[in-house]
């Protein structure tokens, strides 16, 4: 028997599904308004992040940078352990 995944992604599937599968109006509204805010979020996240890669956003630089020093780190790191 294989692990059920446990990642966010499939939790809050396994959720919608049981809520949908109930027909509770009430309740199906509910999940609706959490995904629409879930939705906010996530386009927020992407909106920042979109105007960080372009350099728009403020401390832009020191954020890439930051992250070009991490992602170095991490294949300097990898191909140490390959070795």
């Amino acid at each position: 028997m294989s692990k059920k995944c446990a990642c966010q992604i499939c939790r809050r599937h396994d959720w919608l599904k049981e809520v949908v599968e109930k027909g509770d109006v009430e309740e199906l509204r509910d999940a609706v308004e959490k995904l629409c805010n879930i939705l906010e979020h996530v386009e927020l996240d992407l909106e920042v992040n979109e105007a960080i890669l372009a350099g728009t956003w403020p401390g832009s630089v020191k954020h890439l940078s930051h992250a070009l020093r991490r992602a170095i780190e991490y294949e300097e790191k990898k191909n140490t352990i390959k070795k």
